[in-house]
């Protein structure tokens, strides 16, 4: 069993759960994904889910370079669809390659303080684009992914010292991580298909018991979170909903959404006051 581990909440715990879990609910062919080397900014490919080999596994790409490269570097989603995609070069190395023949794939950061610490992907073989509700749920996964990585690191600071409330939510956190792991193990050891599917419904009903999203910190006075200060950055700079949406893999719908959000919570009623609020409450440079 996996109740000896010493951290089920670690970045390397979570991550092949998250690509288990992205793969199942997007239905994509093949789902992947890696961590971010806290120094060098590397991205190291460990986990998959759908793979027809294990060429992948292990790879390694600095930042800027391959999709999920870039997607450390820009700190936000990348998009690739079939059609629209340029002749493979090497900076595509990390998909479409490598026998598993990706025609289509979305990338997307777990990022915690400004900081992407994993990237997770999600992609199709046939000659079409990612769904859109695939792109949707990628970012759902991620934000829980970063939402574990937030309550870890309250986790830690709990361990260290006394803070209000801490301790609860640190050992509420510590235990939800490990039946996670155990009923994950016991999936793999379930010799009956039917048993299997009540494990993994099991395993739906305790995700809600996990954080939704991270707390509001002195970055953020007003509780945005950090899609809202993608949308908020991006209309800063001028661009309309529809070019937000593209930038951040989203539909347009869903960035009206998000600034119906923002202006909610900076108690303003416009795009433009809502970025005037930021910038004098250095939100926004």
């Amino acid at each position: 069993m996996t109740s000896g581990t010493s951290d089920d909440c670690s970045v390397e715990a979570l991550l092949p759960r998250a690509v288990t879990r992205l793969r199942a609910r997007t239905g994509a062919d093949l789902a992947y994904g890696g961590s971010v080397d806290p120094r060098s900014r590397y991205l190291t490919i460990s986990a998959l889910d759908g793979n027809r080999t294990n060429a992948l596994r292990g790879m390694s790409l600095p930042p800027g370079h391959g999709v999920g490269g870039r997607v450390v570097a820009l700190g936000r989603p990348v998009v690739i669809d079939a059609g629209t995609r340029p002749r493979y070069t090497e900076d595509q190395r990390d998909w479409a390659v490598l026998g598993e023949d990706i025609s289509s794939v979305v990338a997307v950061p777990v990022r915690t303080g400004g900081t992407v610490h994993a990237v997770l992907y999600c992609g199709v073989r046939a000659d079409n684009p990612v769904p859109p509700a695939a792109v949707e749920t990628a970012l759902s996964v991620a934000r829980r992914f970063e939402a574990f990585l937030a309550e870890r690191t309250m986790t830690a600071r709990a361990d260290a010292g006394p803070t209000p409330g801490g301790p609860a939510g640190a050992s509420r956190l510590r235990v939800l991580c490990r039946v996670d792991a155990e009923l994950e193990e016991l999936s793999y050891q379930a010799g009956d298909p039917a048993l299997r599917e009540r494990i993994v419904a099991v395993r739906d009903l305790l995700e809600d018991l996990f954080p939704d999203t991270a707390p509001p910190t002195r970055a953020q006075p007003f509780g945005l979170s950090p899609r809202e200060l993608d949308v908020l950055r991006l209309v800063a700079e001028g661009m309309s909903n529809a070019e937000t949406a593209r930038r951040l893999a989203v539909s347009p719908e869903t960035v009206k959404a998000y600034l119906r959000s923002i202006m909610n919570k900076l108690g303003v009623h416009n795009r433009t006051a809502a970025v005037n609020v930021a910038r004098r409450s250095s939100l926004l440079p």
